[in-house]
């Protein structure tokens, strides 16, 4: 009974989401969201793509503010085409005990209010039981994209790992886990056209290292600021430098030796366009 009532209210929701969010979220696809009730012990706790960060990193057991089935997210998210985002999610679990997730994320790339697939299915990840971080991978927005015209991005973690039209079609309900829908608007970068170029030459090697390493760029024109910050997995900044009127071929060496093993983020800008790229320090 606490499973069709909590159901029946997700859909009333949805209704009312549609009528008065210019039927957007009404108009693609299809409902999607936990059922289980009291059977349902996971939430995403953190999504990340690039630089913006979205939710916050809770504890990961027994976190109790993992109760949602369903998410419209308030904020609208820019991405540009051609550009490579790093993404990362944290699931949050609302008892002591861990248990697997899977973790898919899906685009409306055209538009078409529906999300396409296989094409408009961005990624699928594993995790198993103690491994907090569900997805971290790199995704490149498509050139194809329908832009300046707000679409949905569709983010599932489901206890549930095996095939199911949850998951693997963006539609359906599921026992545990979570949904959250977010509007997206893709744009076109003309105004950071030549810069995007010269990120894209942005190199960090060794990759992994002992915690020296360089950051090498070869840019086609100069850089007024590039500022580089690194931070651990937890958001805490490690490292941070600023250097200015960059031209040619660029390169810094960066001591973090002395810092903890394990997974960090190379925040670089340079005059406005920001890349994420990651270092592991064994």
């Amino acid at each position: 009974m606490r499973s069709f009532l909590r159901s029946s209210l997700f859909l009333f929701i949805v209704l009312v989401i549609g009528a008065f969010s210019g039927n957007l979220f009404a108009q693609v696809n299809c409902v999607s969201a936990s059922t289980g009730g009291s059977s349902d012990s996971s939430d995403i706790g953190r999504f990340v793509i690039g630089t913006d960060t979205f939710g916050h990193l809770y504890s990961h057991l027994g976190d109790a503010s993992a109760v949602n089935s369903y998410i419209l997210s308030q904020d609208t998210l820019t991405l540009y085409v051609g550009y490579t985002y790093h993404v990362q999610e944290a699931g949050i679990m609302n008892t002591i005990h861990d248990a697997d997730a899977k973790f898919t994320m899906f685009i409306d790339y055209n538009g078409n209010q529906s999300y396409d697939l296989p094409g408009e299915m961005i990624w699928a990840s594993y995790a198993t039981a103690f491994y907090k971080y569900v997805l971290d991978t790199n995704i490149t927005i498509p050139t194809t994209v329908v832009t300046d015209s707000p679409v949905m991005m569709r983010l599932i973690l489901n206890n549930d790992t095996g095939p199911s039209f949850a998951s693997d079609d963006a539609c359906g309900t599921y026992v545990s886990g979570e949904t959250i829908d977010m509007v997206v608007v893709f744009r076109n970068p003309t105004s950071v056209k030549s810069n995007k170029a010269l990120m894209n030459e942005l190199k960090v090697g060794p990759n992994p290292s002992t915690g020296k390493f360089v950051l090498s760029l070869q840019n086609a024109m100069p850089v007024k600021q590039l500022e580089l910050n690194i931070m651990s997995v937890t958001e805490q900044k490690v490292f941070g430098k600023t250097y200015t009127d960059i031209s040619g071929q660029f390169s810094a060496g960066v001591d973090m030796s002395a810092m903890p093993k394990g997974l960090y983020f190379i925040e670089t800008n340079a005059d406005g366009e920001r890349l994420v790229n990651k270092i592991v320090i064994e």
